[in-house]
């Protein structure tokens, strides 16, 4: 009996990116407003720590994964991505420059009392517009992966 096989560590990567991406647009959409704020049971103290703690963990996970992607292309293991078949050109440059873009944003903001008022304007700014951003981004990752898959949406009809 073959031994099943493990799943490759980029799998893990984007599905722990993904858990980590949907708990910040959720705590962060319950930050925003009063039309959100069910999400955290009104509570915007806990939306806000939770906001924080979990960006603080994202930004540990990315400096995990540009640790690994530089060590597979320094060892020349490039890994043939077949769980991924949507092509990867252009897009690692700029989603590296979205993160880099949210990260330094929210790090502005983490210290907010400190930071003069017009960085601090326009750090809220950018990060809720790359925030809306990677929401909208996120959806269409997941249709078009449901497309590249031909995932049906609907239970098909039984006979």
């Amino acid at each position: 009996m073959k031994k099943p096989k493990k799943p490759p560590f980029d799998l893990w990567i984007h599905w722990f990116s993904a858990i980590l991406v949907f708990l910040l647009l959720l705590s962060g959409m319950s930050i925003i407003g009063a039309k959100y704020s069910w999400m955290f049971g009104n509570d915007f103290a806990l939306a806000d720590i939770t906001h924080r703690v979990v960006g603080a963990f994202w930004v540990v996970w990315m400096l995990v994964t540009v640790c690994y992607e530089i060590h597979q292309i320094m060892t020349s293991k490039i890994p043939k991505r077949v769980w991924m078949p949507i092509g990867m050109k252009g897009f690692r440059g700029f989603n590296l420059a979205v993160s880099l873009l949210l990260i330094f944003s929210g790090f502005l903001l983490w210290f907010l009392p400190s930071v003069p008022f017009m960085y601090a304007t326009f750090a809220f700014v950018i990060h809720e517009f790359f925030a809306f951003f990677l929401l909208f981004a996120l959806v269409w990752h997941i249709i078009k992966k449901r497309n590249v898959f031909n995932i049906s949406l609907t239970w098909k009809k039984r006979k």
